[in-house]
């Protein structure tokens, strides 16, 4: 189902895209651009999380790695 949107856009960049596309293709050009947006978004958004995951992991292995070695090293000259 496709949905009909209202939005605006730069003069410019409505003149070149106006050039650049024929007038039957646009609504599938912008759903497509905008779809490949969405897309780099997510995957944007997701590079970010697993960052931020592997920061929490790491610095939990860390204290970790302290806690065992104290451990290991007890009664060690």
């Amino acid at each position: 189902m496709n949905i009909k949107m209202t939005f605006t856009i730069p003069e410019e960049v409505a003149e070149e895209f106006k050039n650049a596309v024929r007038n039957s293709q646009r609504s599938r050009f912008v759903a497509n651009a905008v779809a490949e947006k969405l897309q780099v978004l997510k995957e944007e958004q997701l590079n970010r999380e697993l960052i931020e995951s592997y920061i929490e992991r790491y610095e939990e292995d860390r204290q970790l790695n302290e806690e065992w070695e104290a451990a290991t090293l007890e009664g060690w000259p």
